[in-house]
């Protein structure tokens, strides 16, 4: 049985690959298109965990909280920005 074909948007957090050997990314947002039983996924930005560091992560919750100060804001902005804060608070970096 093949799986229907769905293309939707991902929000910021944690994407596992699991397989011969298990990677976990952290994304800021993207898409994912799965079609003849093969996933895509594109990324606005993605880290390794293995290599992401603090400095990035608070880089990356400095931006989303200036962005947040924005009045023009589109609500699909405001609902991304505050996903990526709290999806960077449950990383539980320093």
């Amino acid at each position: 049985d093949k799986h229907s074909p769905i293309i939707t948007f991902l929000r910021p957090g944690l994407i596992k690959i699991e397989g011969e050997s298990n990677n976990n990314f952290f994304i800021t947002g993207g898409v994912i298109d799965f079609q003849d039983d093969k996933l895509n996924v594109l990324t606005d930005i993605v880290f390794n965990m293995n290599e992401i560091n603090s400095d990035v992560v608070n880089n990356l919750k400095s931006e989303a909280e200036e962005k947040l100060k924005n009045d023009n804001l589109s609500d699909k902005d405001i609902f991304l920005a505050n996903t990526l804060i709290n999806e960077i608070e449950n990383l539980n970096f320093k």
